[in-house]
């Protein structure tokens, strides 16, 4: 089974790379029972061995913390090098609770990650979506982004624009003002 998954990433690599973009990456999230710890490191490992450096790989955590660093570290004692670049935490829903500057400092405090820049490694997800609450207008976004002093962050929009008569150039340039 893991060659037919492989084999399927590499038609997506293929097939997406040809079109002129720079580089193809794999956003990990885990949702499941059992080690997540291991289960993502593995897979990671499998990624980082077929695609190399040219595929950068995210972690998409919105619980678990111990877990995703355990799994850093797996990875990073197995491949000698890091190649998660970051964490797209999820601050909505079931990570709802989550404080970006709390992830930031267990990354720093975690021995043997590979993580060269802790301080711009946790990109906090915000929402825009009523079905995954809290939700976030512009200038929430912009307020929260500034006291977790995020250096990225992205979006959770499943829902059709605007929401609250917001558009995504609003939360565009809200993020603009505090990140970068």
């Amino acid at each position: 089974m893991s060659q037919t998954l492989l084999a399927n990433f590499s038609a997506i690599v293929a097939a997406v790379g040809g079109t002129g973009i720079d580089s193809v990456g794999f956003d990990m999230d885990y949702e499941e029972w059992g080690d997540l710890a291991t289960s993502v490191a593995n897979v990671t490992i499998a990624l980082s061995r077929q695609f190399g450096a040219g595929c950068p790989i995210t972690f998409c955590p919105f619980t678990s913390q111990s877990d995703w660093i355990q799994s850093q570290q797996q990875i990073y004692s197995t491949l000698g090098t890091q190649p998660v670049v970051g964490f797209n935490l999820q601050t909505y829903a079931g990570g709802g609770t989550n404080k970006p500057p709390d992830w930031t400092a267990a990354v720093k405090a975690a021995q043997k990650t590979g993580v060269p820049d802790p301080d711009n490694f946790i990109w906090p997800i915000v929402s825009c979506d009523s079905t995954a609450t809290p939700t976030s207008t512009p200038n929430q976004a912009t307020q929260n982004l500034k006291k977790w002093g995020s250096k990225g962050a992205s979006l959770w929009a499943t829902a059709p624009l605007p929401f609250e008569g917001y558009s995504l150039s609003n939360y565009s340039s809200a993020f603009a003002q505090c990140v970068g």
